[in-house]
């Protein structure tokens, strides 16, 4: 695992509230420890907190989960990980998932299947026809989650009286991206295990 762990590589940390979860750049391996530089000063991680670390690198992202030894004085320390996953090679691979999703346009709300998701877009099936490059707001209430996206709209087809409409998907609140970010990994992970 040390060699994907260069001196400056930014790293996002998802403590049990995700509400916290912030990005910390890698310092250095001592003694069995990870140190990280905290952006945040006020990072609210406790001791023997279970965490979660996700980066992305040349071969893919790097994912694990350590405990927390100390966070003090703009500095994480870490116990070092016992195993680590290389998840994907693309920056943002999609997940292949058959869920609800509640697509609105201004007043107006209707229900679609998300085909496939990323961090940076999704494929939805519906019966409504959305226009390409205009906004919409998107609900994703499914496996706990509760995000609110914008999704435009990029590519169109018609197949058996369903629109397929692919497009991509920002956010302007930190915490539904990393929250997304940790829902894609994870179901990767899961899907990657299955195989």
């Amino acid at each position: 695992m040390e060699s994907y762990l260069k001196y400056g590589t930014i790293f996002c940390v998802v403590p049990n509230n995700i509400e916290n979860a912030s990005y910390v750049e890698f310092n250095k391996i001592d003694l069995n420890c990870l140190t990280y530089k905290c952006s945040d000063l006020n990072l609210d991680i406790k001791e023997n907190e279970n965490l979660e670390f996700f980066s992305n690198g040349t071969k893919g992202i790097l994912y694990f989960c350590a405990n927390t030894k100390t966070c003090s004085n703009g500095f994480l320390n870490i116990v070092f990980p016992d195993k680590y996953e290389i998840l994907q090679r693309r920056e943002n691979q999609r997940i292949n998932i058959k869920e609800k999703v509640t697509v609105r346009e201004h007043d107006k709300s209707f229900s679609a299947l998300i085909e496939d998701i990323s961090v940076g877009g999704m494929k939805i099936k519906t019966t409504s026809e959305l226009k390409i490059n205009e906004a919409y707001t998107v609900f994703l209430n499914f496996d706990n989650l509760n995000l609110k996206f914008t999704f435009i709209p990029a590519r169109i087809s018609f197949e058996d009286e369903n629109y397929i409409i692919s497009g991509q998907i920002k956010s302007d609140n930190a915490s539904d991206k990393i929250e997304l970010v940790q829902y894609c990994y994870k179901k990767q992970f899961e899907q990657k295990n299955r195989d």
